[in-house]
């Protein structure tokens, strides 16, 4: 298409970032084939996208961000303030791909605080991760309330035992989709995937909103 009917499509159109609220400056293609993009690239950047693959226990999956001072800022805001209309924004940018890698999987969330969950009204994860369209089963428990960061080093390596799994019937040779927000020491990842191994699922894999550096490494 020329440039010059392009262009007014892109003046008509006006969208607003739900993270900073300024208008979407709609001058590039991804953002004219994705009507529904709800973060400028301002704070796409700032969020510090990494598309980082790995392998843990055999298991495939990624995280799209590195934990920044922004991420931290905006998952408070989502978690802490209950601004449930920011969930929509985090996969935002990536959505149609992951929703075309992902088709046919089950998704199941990382356990949650049911005690937060209801203060708060509702899933800080599911609601982030509703954009992929897929079934969400929230089968992984924590058999106590408690909060990963007031585990000790030695606490999060056996975090497997405060966990438990229920239903795992229902994941038996599907496609199993592990998703959380924010992964630190990644020991409730390893924990939540060697439980959904129990329940024998065709494939799995994890994808994680953020990961936090590794200090130890740099």
């Amino acid at each position: 298409m020329p440039s010059s009917l392009i262009t007014p499509i892109l003046q008509d159109k006006k969208s607003y970032c739900l993270m900073c609220f300024n208008e979407i400056k709609i001058n590039n293609l991804h953002a004219l084939l994705h009507p529904d993009i709800n973060i400028c690239e301002h704070c796409l950047s700032l969020l510090s996208p990494i598309r980082k693959s790995e392998k843990i226990d055999g298991i495939s999956g990624e995280y799209l961000f590195t934990y920044s001072d922004y991420m931290k800022e905006k998952i408070y805001t989502l978690k802490g303030c209950g601004d449930i209309e920011l969930a929509k924004a985090f996969l935002n940018y990536f959505k149609d791909e992951l929703i075309r890698k992902y088709r046919g999987y089950i998704l199941i969330p990382a356990p949650s605080s049911e005690i937060d969950n209801q203060e708060r009204g509702f899933n800080h994860v599911i609601e982030i991760f509703k954009v992929l369209n897929l079934p969400i089963l929230s089968l992984i428990k924590k058999k106590t309330n408690y909060k990963q960061s007031d585990l000790s080093k030695d606490e999060r390596n056996k975090v497997i035992n405060k966990l438990e799994i229920t239903n795992l019937e229902k994941i038996h040779s599907k496609k199993v989709l592990f998703v959380d927000d924010i992964s630190t020491t990644g020991s409730t990842l390893k924990a939540c995937l060697a439980l959904i191994k129990k329940g024998q699922p065709k494939k799995t894999h994890f994808l994680i909103v953020a990961k936090v550096p590794d200090l130890s490494k740099e």
